[in-house]
């Protein structure tokens, strides 16, 4: 996630939406005491050679520290991070002082939950042979309720979108120009290498994919986003 000071935005990462590559493109406007949380070292190597900001997850201050916190610093452990990849935007709402949070523009993403919920899939099972089948994964997820199955946390507290400008993925070549127009960053646009492309080996559209049964069990984990953005299987 990003916190711009001179474009006066927050930028709140949701999963599987192109978030990293656009992450890259909108740390290219950061400066010297702006927020910008680290990446993994590939996409980190990656957004430097684009010409991005390097990544450094601020951390909670000692005034703050828990018992828990206190622990873990006897431990030998570093501090816990502040803000970090994907946070939840209750989280940030905390952790930034209230007239930044209600004045800077909260920009985030979304995509078709039934193939995002794909592409999560295959990203989880990146590199594992042994791994469960997506109907399995699928029912677990759908047990644990929204976790890493929606992203309506990323960019809503509780019912409530608090996300300005939400970002579609199906046409962010267009609609990432056009936040630049708005901030004053008219050449603003995806870097040149898209972050964490060709994990998904099976290319088929969702509909080919999921049952009637798991389109269903999609449709009502992620049923705030669908009603929000008018997302049809």
């Amino acid at each position: 996630m990003i916190v711009c000071h001179r474009y006066k935005f927050i930028f709140l990462k949701t999963r599987k939406t192109a978030g990293t590559s656009v992450e890259i493109a909108l740390s290219r406007l950061c400066d010297d005491g702006d927020v910008v949380t680290t990446l993994l070292p590939a996409d980190e190597e990656l957004r430097q050679s684009q010409g991005g900001r390097a990544g450094a997850n601020p951390q909670v201050p000692r005034k703050d520290f828990t018992l828990r916190d206190w622990l873990r610093i006897l431990r030998g452990h570093p501090p816990r991070d502040l803000l970090y990849n994907h946070v939840p935007a209750k989280v940030v709402k905390a952790a930034l002082p209230r007239e930044i949070w209600e004045s800077y523009l909260k920009i985030s993403i979304e995509r078709n939950p039934w193939d995002r919920i794909l592409s999560q899939y295959w990203w989880d099972r990146s590199g594992r042979e042994d791994y469960p089948s997506f109907s399995t994964w699928l029912a677990k997820r759908a047990k644990r309720g929204t976790y890493r199955a929606s992203n309506w946390d990323i960019y809503a507290i509780g019912d409530e979108p608090v996300a300005s400008h939400l970002l579609r993925y199906e046409t962010l070549d267009e609609d990432l120009p056009a936040l630049g127009r708005e901030i004053g960053v008219p050449d603003l646009a995806m870097p040149e290498v898209r972050a964490k492309s060709g994990v998904r080996p099976d290319r088929r559209h969702y509909r080919e994919v999921l049952s009637p049964e798991e389109a269903g069990l999609v449709a009502n984990i992620c049923r705030r986003e669908i009603a929000l953005l008018g997302y049809e299987f």
